[in-house]
């Protein structure tokens, strides 16, 4: 029995695609607080649209001029601003919430009270996002007898 990955429907655009979305996540968290505060210019929903399309441009421009592959923009454009939404669904699950129609208005908005650092919560999500990862590679491996 031969186990193999096939590398041709879409693996690889998916792992480049989760990898540009956890960088679009480092960016949101790195420049995103002040102190332990969430700053209104990465955690609403016009930031994290400017700022996902400005990564979305770079990622698709980098990939068709540095190894020539001319991704589907749209789908990019989706993906990254997805990965943006959901950092800002769970953002929205802490108890100091985000800035949802920031810049017209700096009230935050929580659906729940949960700690940022709740190391249950953490860990359920981190878990989950695994699952997540694993299951888009499964789908991908083919056995051979």
């Amino acid at each position: 029995m031969i186990v193999a990955l096939e590398l041709g429907e879409g693996l690889p655009i998916s792992v480049f695609l989760g990898l540009v979305g956890a960088f679009l996540n480092i960016l949101i968290d790195t420049f995103g607080h002040r102190g332990l505060r969430r700053d209104p210019y990465t955690h609403s929903l016009l930031g994290v649209t400017i700022l996902s399309c400005s990564i979305a441009v770079i990622a698709a421009l980098s990939l068709e001029l540095y190894i020539g592959y001319k991704m589907d923009f749209l789908a990019t454009l989706l993906a990254i601003l997805l990965s943006g939404y959901i950092h800002l669904f769970l953002d929205m699950l802490t108890s100091t919430g985000i800035y949802p129609i920031w810049p017209w208005s700096r009230k935050t908005f929580s659906l729940a009270s949960i700690r940022y650092d709740d190391p249950l919560t953490n860990k359920f999500f981190s878990t989950l996002f695994i699952l997540l990862i694993l299951a888009e590679i499964l789908k991908h491996i083919k056995i051979f007898k």
